[in-house]
């Protein structure tokens, strides 16, 4: 049984569709999301993102909707969240160049980790069911759960047919060049 949200399951499906074709037009029209971006300081960011925050915390306790990603806050708070994270990432890629690496990678890969997460989550529930009550075990499920659904995606990105699964190939594991890690510097430093 599958607990309840407060609304209906069917209705999930056409709204998270929104997050994807979100992500589908930032990535056609990833310079104009870069200027729009840079209109607005990290600080005004990270207050609008407090605020959105709070406005979604607000809105769950007081509709019951906490494991709902359908309410009007929850996409308000995506969409800051997304401009905040950009910003304070492109930030971090750009005072310490060699984070760029794997701030490229994590983007590369997260639709594979994100598609594999609940995967990860199941497994861990069924092979160690006692292990994750309250907020220490929500804790440690979540860090588990990015450890193991990182792990499995770099294991997976080995095999050429990972494609099949949503995963991005990337071959063998080699040793970057330098002139690899200064255009990946490059391109965090663009955004």
């Amino acid at each position: 049984m599958l607990p309840s949200l407060g609304v209906p399951y069917v209705i999930l499906s056409p709204v998270w569709v929104f997050y994807f074709v979100l992500g589908m037009y930032i990535s056609k029209e990833i310079e104009r999301f870069i200027r729009l971006t840079q209109k607005i300081t990290f600080v005004k960011t990270t207050l609008i993102w407090l605020l959105t925050l709070i406005i979604l915390l607000l809105d769950s306790k007081y509709t019951n909707t906490s494991g709902s990603s359908t309410k009007p806050s929850t996409i308000l708070y995506t969409l800051s969240s997304l401009v905040f994270l950009f910003k304070g990432l492109s930030y971090i890629a750009y005072v310490r160049p060699k984070m760029s690496s794997i701030i490229l990678w994590y983007s590369t890969h997260s639709f594979f980790i994100y598609l594999i997460h609940p995967f990860i989550i199941s497994c861990l529930v069924l092979v160690f069911p006692h292990n994750w009550g309250g907020t220490i075990g929500l804790v440690q499920i979540f860090i588990s759960t990015i450890i193991l659904s990182t792990l499995l995606t770099y294991i997976g990105s080995k095999f050429k047919l990972i494609h099949i699964l949503g995963g991005v190939y990337t071959g063998r594991l080699t040793h970057a060049k330098s002139s690899k890690t200064k255009s990946d510097n490059e391109k965090c430093m663009l955004l």
